[in-house]
């Protein structure tokens, strides 16, 4: 297997993989991505942006939380946002989603704009994590809430892929670059998990949900 092509894969899907890429993220961060959304608590009315939707495969189940939810997901992987349109073709032309290609340091998305915002296993591939949860707090309404997902450094270090282009954190690590951008950590939850990698065996890693408010 190549490791290295893997891993700019999952970092963003693309060509002729793209498609296959993205149904094994959705199976691997399954737990991961329902959770957060259950922790983000939405309600009637909210508007709910994803950041690295892939596929957008959970938009319903976000817009099924609550009466009038809208829900935007932005990705840079010009392939996941067409097949995602593809996918969520209904919800699109009903107007309550939307895809967008952009970067997590450029949302473009206005102003305070926004009430719930999550994502799953991004954090790796941030070329700059400050800048982007500075853009988080700039797009989310004053009192809205987030959700930032991901496994722990402690549990990834052997797995073969994340020498290329990987950067990984602990929670405390995170918790602070939040923080330092202005945002309120109001809980950390951590679980572990037990996983079927791509080549068959099974890892134990370490999840972290931290939620925090503007």
């Amino acid at each position: 297997m190549d490791y290295q092509l893997l891993a700019q894969q999952l970092r963003k899907p693309s060509g002729e993989y793209a498609e296959k890429v993205a149904e094994s993220m959705n199976e691997s961060n399954k737990f991961m991505t329902l959770n957060s959304i259950e922790l983000l608590d939405i309600q009637d009315g909210e508007k709910v942006l994803e950041i690295g939707p892939g596929n957008g495969k959970y938009a319903e189940i976000v817009i099924a939380k609550a009466n009038g939810v809208s829900y935007l997901g932005i990705d840079y992987s010009a392939d996941m946002i067409k097949i995602a349109n593809d996918i969520n073709a209904q919800l699109l032309e009903s107007g309550k989603a939307r895809f967008i290609e952009g970067t997590a340091e450029a949302l473009p998305v206005e102003n305070n704009s926004i009430d719930k915002i999550f994502s799953v296993n991004t954090i790796y591939f941030m070329e700059d994590p400050g800048i982007c949860f500075s853009e988080v707090k700039r797009v989310l309404k004053p009192g809205g809430a987030c959700c930032i997902t991901f496994a722990a450094k402690s549990s990834m270090l052997n797995l073969p892929f994340v020498q290329y282009g990987f950067t990984m954190y602990e929670a405390e690590e995170i918790s602070f670059i939040i923080k330092e951008s202005g945002l309120q950590i109001e809980d950390i939850i951590s679980h572990k998990e037990e996983i079927r990698q791509v080549e068959g065996m099974s890892v134990q890693r370490e999840i972290n949900f931290i939620l925090a408010k503007r």
